[in-house]
């Protein structure tokens, strides 16, 4: 059934077509089954694996989620990123990791690519 529904997704516009991805990850998610889920503790245990192999000054959290089956339960968008800093806050990480993982670290190194490259409107950093 799957198949076929997205097979009708193809039908008459490209993959490349806007929502296309979208809509095929929607029914993807929804066919899945419900212990494939995660939500933010998930997300927030991968987070902590990561810093635990490569540290704190390298995990971002980023925010393309395009092209993905399912997203976690509650971090549909950026806008519900509160949750992963307060899972962080509860497992005891203090303020300065968490600003590291929410924003500091891409902007530490967004800053350093711009800065590189000369294209920086803000030389030294991302944000004024």
């Amino acid at each position: 059934a799957l198949a076929s529904e997205i097979e009708s997704l193809r039908a008459g516009r490209p993959e490349s077509a806007p929502g296309f991805r979208f809509e095929r990850s929607q029914l993807i998610s929804a066919s899945l089954p419900r212990e494939a889920h995660v939500g933010p503790g998930q997300y927030v245990d991968h987070i902590e694996h990561v810093i635990a192999v490569a540290g704190e000054d390298h995990v971002a959290l980023g925010g393309d989620f395009d092209g993905i089956w399912s997203w976690p339960e509650g971090l549909s968008d950026a806008s519900c990123w509160q949750a992963v800093a307060g899972e962080l806050r509860r497992r005891g990480h203090g303020e300065p990791t968490i600003e590291k993982i929410m924003h500091g670290n891409a902007e530490r190194v967004l800053g350093a690519i711009l800065d590189a490259s000369g294209a920086n409107p803000v030389p030294g950093g991302c944000v004024s």
